[in-house]
Parts: structure tokens; C-alpha cells; sequence
């Protein structure tokens, strides 16, 4: 069941891509248009500091590993409405497989692609700002990071679930 629930999701190219939109969309707008004047910003108060373009590069870099797993598991859940609205969910109720282990499988699903692209989205940026001049981290500040990551990801799949447990339309959805 995690396996189909994984090859829907990564069926669907465009589904995975608006899954990332608020990520895009995030890094777009810092790029374009706040990326120097949030840096001027925070040097015109914190006069005397060096790198503040590297802090402000690292803090929009967490701001983007906070939000990926809502959206993430926004995105991933749409397969539940799929299943709901085309019946396929009911067709899985009558296979010999318990309730229990078809949620599960929805979670466990969202909880796999959503840990696997925020990590990855952390160990890009983490290279990024390395390149920039970042000193590298020991391991025993990043192993707490990827532990509040996969926390994150636990709680943006749980509210998700219980947000799309009353959803019963795709427009609803959308």
C-alpha cells in the first residue's frame, strides 16, 4: 500500500511540483525581491557584524525546511481524496486488508516522500551555505536538526490528516 501510495504521487509530475509551490514561491520571492532588503535591513541594525547576508541566507533556509512538510503532505494527501472520490477506497475496505493498515499506509506514505525531500532540501542548503562560507557543523548540531525535521514532518502530516479527514470534494481540496 506504500509503494502504490508512492508510485501515485511521483505518477504525477505537475502534482509533485505544486506539492513544492510555496517553496518555489518562497525562494523566488527571496531571490527577486527580499533577499537584499532584508539583508540591509538587519545590517543597518546589527552594525559591526560580519556575514549577515549568510545569517539571512541560513534563516530563510529554515524557514523553508519549516514550511516544505505542509506542503509536502498537502500535496501527498491528494491521493486520499483521489482514492475517496473515485471509490477506490471503498474497494480497498473490502480487500482483507484492515482500516487500520490502509490509514497507516497513507501516513507512512506522506511521512517517507515528506522526511526524504525536506532532508534533502536540508542537506542542499546546508552545502549551499557552506560554498557561501558557512562553517561546517560537527555532526552533534546536525543530528538534532534532522530530529526536529522529522518531528516537523510528524506534526504537518498529523494536522494535514485530521484537516483532509473532512474534505470530501476536490475543489474543497484545491
Amino acid at each position: 500500500m506504500i509503494r502504490r501510495g508512492m508510485k501515485i504521487y511521483f505518477r504525477d509530475p505537475i502534482g509533485v511540483l505544486t506539492s513544492m509551490l510555496t517553496v518555489i514561491i518562497i525562494i523566488v520571492l527571496y531571490a527577486v525581491f527580499l533577499g537584499n532588503n532584508l539583508t540591509k535591513a538587519i545590517e543597518a541594525d546589527t552594525a559591526g557584524i560580519e556575514k549577515i547576508d549568510l545569517f539571512v541566507k541560513a534563516w530563510v533556509l529554515a524557514g523553508i525546511i519549516t514550511v516544505m512538510p505542509v506542503t509536502l503532505s498537502m500535496g501527498i494527501f491528494s491521493i486520499k481524496i483521489d482514492d475517496d472520490l473515485t471509490g477506490t477506497t471503498k474497494g480497498l475496505m473490502v480487500a482483507p486488508i484492515s482500516r487500520f493498515k490502509i490509514v497507516l499506509s497513507y501516513l507512512m506514505t506522506a511521512l517517507i516522500i515528506t522526511i526524504s525531500f525536506t532532508v534533502l532540501a536540508f542537506i542542499i542548503g546546508y552545502f549551499y551555505l557552506a560554498q557561501l562560507g558557512l562553517k561546517i557543523v560537527s555532526w552533534e548540531i546536525v543530528v538534532p536538526i534532522l530530529g526536529v525535521i522529522v518531528v516537523n514532518a510528524f506534526c504537518s502530516i498529523a494536522m494535514m490528516f485530521f484537516v483532509i479527514s473532512f474534505i470530501k470534494s476536490r475543489t474543497s481540496y484545491s
